[in-house]
């Protein structure tokens, strides 16, 4: 009977450790549309929204929006999750103290918000 309990409990606070570590909102202070100058993403931009993330190409218009299912922080970075089932993502940001987010795989990257975050649903429209 105690040994129930005891796995009962502990199933009970993993569940809640998980929840409360892991969640499917960005923080606002990564919302936004963010662009770079760097020569190799010149004329893109990543739009980081309530429920998703959109990877848009502004010399032609062209946008895959995914939806977000998971964030979490791993030490400094923040990690999101997005995509379907069958092709799920994985982005690792860092925000520095200038503003700037910066992909952890390209730290000479700096991407620089050049707007607010887009509402629910809407991250292919904003325009930087």
């Amino acid at each position: 009977m105690i040994g129930r309990r005891w796995a009962r409990g502990l199933a009970t606070g993993v569940i809640t450790i998980a929840i409360a570590c892991a969640t499917a909102e960005p923080p606002p202070e990564i919302r936004g549309t963010w662009v770079t100058d760097h020569r190799d993403y010149g004329g893109r931009a990543l739009v980081i929204g309530a429920d998703s993330v959109t990877f848009r190409i502004e010399t032609d218009g062209r946008a895959t929006r995914h939806p977000i299912r998971e964030i979490e922080r791993e030490g400094t970075a923040i990690v999101l999750r997005y995509g379907s089932a069958g092709d799920m993502y994985t982005l690792r940001l860092r925000l520095q103290a200038d503003g700037t987010l910066r992909f952890v795989n390209q730290p000479a990257i700096r991407w620089r918000r050049v707007d607010a975050a887009p509402a629910p649903g809407e991250g292919a429209v904003s325009r930087p």
